[in-house]
Formats: C-alpha cells, structure tokens, sequence
C-alpha cells in the first residue's frame, strides 16, 4: 500500500454582494476570527485532518490570500 499525501480543494470565491465598501476593503475568507482569519482555522482544521496539499479557488482579493498563506511553508504545506 502506497501513502499519498492528501489533498483539498477549498471555494473561497465569495459571492458579489451590493455592499461594495465590504467587498473593497476585505476579501470575506480573511476576515479576522479572534486571532487569524477565518479561512486560516478552515486550513489548519484541515491540518489536524493530515490534508497536505491545498487548492484555493479565489475570486476577488486572491492577492491578500496569496499574500497570507505563502507557499504554506509556515503549515509544512503547499
């Protein structure tokens, strides 16, 4: 039996919304939930899981995503 590394495919597209202020300053997967970003306790939920490799599916605000997490590095992901 061979192992492979486990992998996740996470939608963090966001939808458009007519509050457009909200959209501009903040893409909604980075909003802070007490001391990191929502879509950071989705990632190390995942962590814990043993998920090694992940895939963002980002629409606006890609760059803060990207920005944040890196080349997972920091999680010893990719």
């Amino acid at each position: 039996m061979t192992l492979t590394t486990r992998e996740a495919v996470i939608l963090a597209a966001g939808q458009h919304r007519s509050d457009a202020v909200f959209e501009a300053a903040r893409a909604p997967a980075m909003i802070p939930i007490v001391d990191r970003p929502l879509l950071q306790h989705v990632v190390e939920s995942l962590i814990d899981q043993g998920v090694r490799r992940f895939h963002f599916v980002l629409s606006s605000h890609a760059e803060a995503v990207e920005r944040h997490f890196g080349d997972g590095t920091r999680w010893g992901c990719t």
